[in-house]
This record gives C-alpha cells, structure tokens and sequence, in this order.
C-alpha cells in the first residue's frame, strides 16, 4: 500500500513538474513574441521616418513643393490680409460712431 501510494504521488509530481514547465515554456515564448512584434514595429516606425526626412531633404534640395499646400498657404496668407482689413476699417467704423 504504501509503494502504490508512493507512485502515486510521484506520478502526480511527474504531471505537475511536466505542467510548470510547459507554462514557463509559454511565457516565455511569448514574451519572445512580443518583444520580436515590438523590435519591428519600433523598425518599422524608424524606417517611415527615414523615408519622411529623406523626402524632405530631396523636397528643399530640388525646390520641388506641392502646388496644392502652396496654394493653400497663399489663401491662408490672402485671409490674413482680408481679415486685418476688415478689422481696420470695423475700428474706423467705430471711431466715428
């Protein structure tokens, strides 16, 4: 009785060891994973800057603009003026009320 409860025991240790091991085993798979998904996001993110700076560099090298985003400065600019105007001759206005 006591050899059968021996084994016993030790066949249930055997199962518990053998599962610890199997979860550290995944844990750290994981963690590897995850550090690995992280290292080429982090890769990724560089090389997106990279090509944006590039780009820049060449943009001011070549005089090379977007036509649409000067366009679009150029009317930014003009209500700029259009405003200060406008706030001119409302203060003319109002002076001589």
């Amino acid at each position: 009785i006591k050899l059968e409860s021996a084994k016993t025991r030790q066949g249930a240790l055997v199962m518990r060891k053998s599962t610890a091991t199997l979860r550290s085993d995944m844990r750290n798979r994981t963690g590897v994973m995850d550090s690995e998904a992280f290292s080429r996001y982090d890769q990724f993110c560089q090389e997106v800057a990279n090509e944006e700076v590039a780009a820049e560099v060449y943009a001011e090298v070549t005089g090379a603009t977007n036509p649409e985003l000067e366009e679009a400065f150029d009317k930014l600019e003009q209500k700029k003026k259009v405003d200060a105007e406008i706030a001119t001759l409302k203060s003319k206005t109002k002076k001589q009320s």
